[in-house]
């Protein structure tokens, strides 16, 4: 998987890219990649200079997986690390939702299979 990270208005220090590389991570093991690399874009930063004045920081994730549509995940919070929680646990939550529906898909298909076959038979 590879990971590129932007940051806006704010420095990458070691212990916030150390941060966001573990918590982007734990998205690799919802991702199939049989199909190729996945590709995640992360986007970091401030999107004001005012204190206490809206939301101040920014955490933007983008997914690409080939062969599967792009998921994107936007969050604003008080907190840099509070946001790329969330932003992170978005991104697997869409996977997961599209993981379910393609199984109800699958399942709801072997259904009608095996309803036609038993039409037949009786």
């Amino acid at each position: 998987m590879k990971t590129n990270v932007k940051t806006t208005n704010i420095v990458l220090t070691p212990a916030i890219d150390q941060y966001l590389r573990f918590k982007i991570a734990k998205i690799k093991k919802y991702i199939d990649e049989s199909s190729g690399e996945a590709m995640v874009d992360i986007e970091i930063g401030k999107t004001t200079e005012h204190h206490r004045r809206g939301q101040l920081f920014k955490a933007e994730i983008n997914l690409v997986v080939p062969g599967q549509s792009l998921r994107r995940a936007d969050i604003e919070d008080y907190d840099l690390y509070s946001a790329i929680v969330e932003a992170r646990d978005e991104i697997v939550l869409q996977i997961k939702a599209t993981h379910e529906k393609q199984t109800t898909l699958l399942r709801r298909g072997g259904r009608k299979i095996k309803e036609m076959i038993r039409g037949q038979r009786g």
